[in-house]
């Protein structure tokens, strides 16, 4: 049984922290690695790194070519594309922002 003091206190926070878009949303990047020519997009890794080498992450690409990296931290993040013999393919700086799943696709 809530007390007075409780329900105002819940009534209190629903008008704070009132959530306007419903569902979950992610920060992030998803997308594909696509092939100039007919080939092979597979395990092609993504890696990206904010602020040098403290927040770091990684994904490798599925059959399709097809990969997505979520739940970062909003701001620039340098992300690279490596083949799957550990050549960096191409370079890019990109921002993320705060609950976007950004869609990017690589071109090789």
């Amino acid at each position: 049984m809530w007390t007075p003091d409780q329900l105002d206190l819940v009534i209190e926070m629903k008008n704070n922290y009132r959530v306007y878009d419903l569902g979950h949303r992610f920060s992030g990047i998803q997308g594909s690695v696509v092939n100039a020519l007919p080939g092979n997009v597979a395990n092609y890794t993504i890696t990206c790194e904010k602020d040098g080498s403290v927040y770091s992450k990684d994904t490798v690409t599925n059959l399709l070519g097809e990969y997505k990296i979520q739940s970062l931290k909003p701001g620039l993040y340098a992300f690279n594309l490596v083949a799957p013999n550990g050549s960096v393919v191409k370079s890019e700086v990109i921002k993320i922002e705060r609950g976007v799943t950004l869609d990017y696709n690589w071109t090789v």
